[in-house]
């Protein structure tokens, strides 16, 4: 029987958490995460898309869910009264087990004190900046999401 003996293999489930650009971004980001990641050996994936202050003019994808800063109480968590598009009560799902935490871009210092509520073991930022809570922040000089996509799940399976 093969061990498992890389991050990437060993996690079951993760969360993919991406900082909104632009439309265009976010397609390929979109492509690529159901290239990479959602047809990958993972059980569970959970996408967040963190958007700026309008989710209106957004188009919405099942298994994805958007929230803004503007979502986000002063206590640090989600409004109740805000209509955080998609199908996850996100305060709860800060409360599941996941293995593996992947940021692409740098969110609001707002949203990162949001982020360090999860209790996940593995956090990985790609490409964040000035964010310490991250076990690992992979830096990468590909401009494509794809690219940066790519690179992260290339290098967690060469991390034991």
């Amino acid at each position: 029987m093969e061990t498992k003996t890389n991050l990437w293999e060993k996690s079951k489930s993760a969360v993919v958490f991406y900082v909104y650009t632009t439309a265009d971004e976010f397609l390929k980001f979109k492509s690529s995460v159901d290239q990479h990641i959602l047809n990958s050996h993972l059980k569970e994936v959970k996408v967040i898309v963190l958007t700026a202050d309008s989710k209106m003019n957004i188009e919405k994808y099942s298994l994805y869910n958007y929230f803004s800063p503007k979502d986000l109480s002063i206590f640090g968590k989600i409004k109740k009264k805000n209509k955080v598009v998609g199908e996850e009560d996100l305060e709860a799902l800060r409360l599941k087990h996941f293995d593996l935490f992947i940021c692409f871009g740098t969110p609001t210092k707002k949203v990162a004190k949001w982020i360090n509520g999860f209790s996940i073991p593995n956090r990985i930022g790609v490409n964040c900046e000035n964010q310490d809570f991250f076990l690992l922040n992979l830096k990468s000089a590909l401009n494509s999401i794809q690219e940066m996509i790519s690179f992260a799940v290339t290098t967690l399976s060469k991390i034991a």
